[in-house]
């Protein structure tokens, strides 16, 4: 709860509200759901996009492992009920952030900046 300083009342708010939000985030257990639906309710994004929340929002994507992708599934199912996103929503969002991680694993791998932006845009075409 470091991570929000003044505004952690926000977060307990919300768990104060609904308990169930103070489950962690399946995978990225220091993180709690209550912080899902925070940063899609309270941090000014008109239309969040899952890649948003995970890498900006929160700091899932730094701070895991595997760059968040364990977590997508269900930060997206949390994200749903809160924006009011569709199956089919959910599903382009985790296909997308899924994507990306894979452009970034390629771009790392490559031997130079100019491989590295070939990758990238390779994974996306």
């Amino acid at each position: 709860m470091g991570r929000y300083g003044t505004l952690t009342l926000g977060i307990l708010d919300l768990i104060a509200d609904r308990p169930e939000l103070a489950r962690p985030v399946k995978g990225a257990p220091n993180y709690l759901t209550a912080e899902l639906h925070y940063a899609a309710r309270s941090e000014g994004a008109l239309h969040p996009h899952l890649a948003d929340v995970m890498e900006r929002r929160t700091r899932i994507f730094i701070e895991t492992p595997d760059r968040g992708l364990g977590a997508a599934p269900f930060v997206a199912e949390v994200l749903a009920e809160e924006l009011g996103w569709d199956y089919d929503r959910r599903a382009v969002e985790v296909a997308r952030y899924r994507l990306e991680r894979e452009a970034d694993r390629r771009a790392l791998a490559a031997a130079s900046d100019d491989d590295a932006v070939t990758a990238r845009l390779s994974v996306r075409s």
